[in-house]
């Protein structure tokens, strides 16, 4: 039983290639039976060694949600808010036992940037490429649903503008040019006697 419980779990964690999520965590393992170890010879070396461990974990769970897209609910990958409480727990810990935080403030600080992370990890995959080169991956037409992405967690909506206006047409937008978010829903019907 435990044989067949170990076969499933090294299938699980072998590395198919040298550079992957399973090989961080494996160091990361070692690491931390390192600074086990090593908290009987010296403390400060074992706080160094749980240091390198929790952040090769980290690692190794940002990989793990960008190559896996694990978890998956009505449409939506939990895989970046997984790593980014990896992320999270990571900044608390530094905050807290290296920086010399209080507990309170480094707790504060790491709940407050888990959502930012969370989205910085979903929305990096999908804009930047790195085969052939390193580039943008999405048009700048295709950006909005990124932006979106922020504030909706990829719930995508769309919303009507307001009664009484719109949008511009498309001649207004041009390749290369910033728009905020005040060029959008910023056609004024009324002033125009359109009934919208």
């Amino acid at each position: 039983m435990f044989k067949q419980l170990f076969t499933d779990l090294w299938a699980l964690v072998k590395p198919p290639r040298p550079v992957s999520w399973q090989t961080l965590l494996l160091c990361s393992l070692g690491l931390w039976l390192a600074s086990f170890l090593m908290g009987y010879v010296d403390p400060d070396l074992q706080q160094s060694f749980a240091t390198w461990g929790m952040l090769l974990l980290t690692l190794s769970g940002i990989f793990w949600a960008i190559v896996q897209k694990p978890l998956v609910i009505r449409g939506i990958s939990m895989g970046p808010w997984l790593a980014a409480v990896l992320v999270s727990t990571f900044i608390y810990r530094y905050l807290n036992q290296v920086v010399g935080s209080s507990e309170r403030d480094a707790l504060y600080i790491a709940m407050l940037v888990w959502p930012l992370i969370a989205a910085l990890l979903k929305i990096i995959p999908d804009l930047v490429r790195v085969k052939p080169r390193i580039g943008l991956a999405v048009k700048p037409v295709h950006r909005t649903g990124l932006a979106i992405f922020l504030c909706s967690n990829e719930a995508k909506t769309i919303q009507p503008c307001a009664e009484g206006s719109a949008n511009p047409s498309l001649d207004f937008f041009h390749h290369g040019q910033y728009y905020g978010f005040i060029d959008f829903c910023s056609v004024n019907l009324v002033a125009r006697g359109v009934k919208g």
